[in-house]
């Protein structure tokens, strides 16, 4: 359930809609924490009049999912200028995004955040 959650968030609702114990693991905090958010693009205001996506992008948020994180922190760093959302990606790149551990070593390495050994290790994370 947890590969299909990360392969392809379409097809893990397909294998939920065959039996009821599917269904129900499907919506497990561990598998909105891995689920992906591929298919949804982080254009926010394109799902507004789509309950079903806005309660999809809600429980990836909900449950920690770190590109639901990554996503916000993003905004809020780059659209917002708050260094504080640093804190966020942090947590996406602790728990494996690979754009959140670019960025934040990257932005560390420039010195915003961080020690600069700080950042190489997320940098050397990515090999």
């Amino acid at each position: 359930m947890l590969y299909v959650a990360t392969q392809s968030s379409e097809d893990l609702f397909r294998m939920a809609s065959v039996c009821p114990l599917f269904h129900t693991l499907a919506n497990t905090p561990q598998v909105w924490n891995t689920i992906s958010m591929a298919k949804y693009p982080d254009h926010p205001s394109w799902y507004r009049a789509n309950p079903a996506v806005q309660h999809f992008l809600q429980q990836c948020r909900a449950c920690d999912n770190p590109e639901s994180i990554f996503r916000e922190a993003f905004e809020v760093f780059f659209m917002h200028g708050n260094v504080e959302a640093l804190y966020g990606m942090r947590i996406a790149a602790t728990a494996g995004h690979m754009e959140a551990a670019y960025l934040v070593g990257l932005l560390g390495m420039s010195g915003i955040g961080q020690s600069k050994e700080d950042a190489l290790e997320f940098l050397c994370s990515l090999n």
